[in-house]
């Protein structure tokens, strides 16, 4: 199943994706930045976030 979710300016949304799926983020008119925060939903704990992993890491690029 493939579907497009538009999220407007300055909000954000929720969603669920299946093991195997793949989220796609394109932002139409290129001019926003985009933070994607994701976690294990069998393990809050498990958890990933562009802006922090940029913040503490100093990169965007993940390693084990």
């Amino acid at each position: 199943m493939s579907a497009t979710i538009e999220i407007p300016e300055r909000s954000g949304t929720a969603f669920r994706l299946a093991e195997g799926q793949t989220l796609t983020v394109i932002d139409p008119r290129g001019r926003q930045v985009a933070d994607l925060l994701a976690f294990n939903a069998a393990d809050v704990d498990e958890v990933i976030s562009s802006g922090r992993t940029l913040d503490y890491a100093e990169t965007i690029y993940l390693t084990t």
